[in-house]
């Protein structure tokens, strides 16, 4: 039941993020991530799927990552990207997964690009 609604969410963050890039995403980014903190129990569940959104069928948008992780700084998530990024041939997939671990630390140099983590 929580990774139907979790994929609803990031679904609709997906959309709104990808359709208007001018359109203020972080009320959809917040959404997901009160979802994420609202059901702790479900906390493996969760890594699971933040992980599988990095390449799978159903993705997750980088930035929504970013956004999320900043907050939660999962350790296994972090390993996980941490893996995928010394295997990954491709440039680009390398340079999307550094600015993905990036987002893990307090110095976190998008952070300023949202509300919630603009000082």
């Amino acid at each position: 039941m929580v990774a139907k609604q979790f994929w609803e969410l990031v679904n609709l963050a997906r959309a709104v993020h990808e359709e208007d890039w001018q359109q203020d995403s972080e009320p959809y980014f917040e959404q997901l991530l009160e979802f994420v903190n609202a059901n702790p129990s479900a906390r493996n569940d969760f890594a699971k799927l933040f992980f599988e959104g990095l390449d799978g069928p159903e993705y997750i948008p980088i930035d929504l990552m970013e956004y999320c992780m900043h907050e939660l700084r999962w350790p296994e998530v972090q390993q996980g990207v941490e893996g995928r990024l010394q295997d990954s041939p491709s440039e680009r997939s390398r340079y999307l997964l550094s600015r993905l671990l990036s987002a893990f630390d307090d110095d976190w140099d998008t952070a300023d690009l949202y509300d919630r983590y603009s000082s």
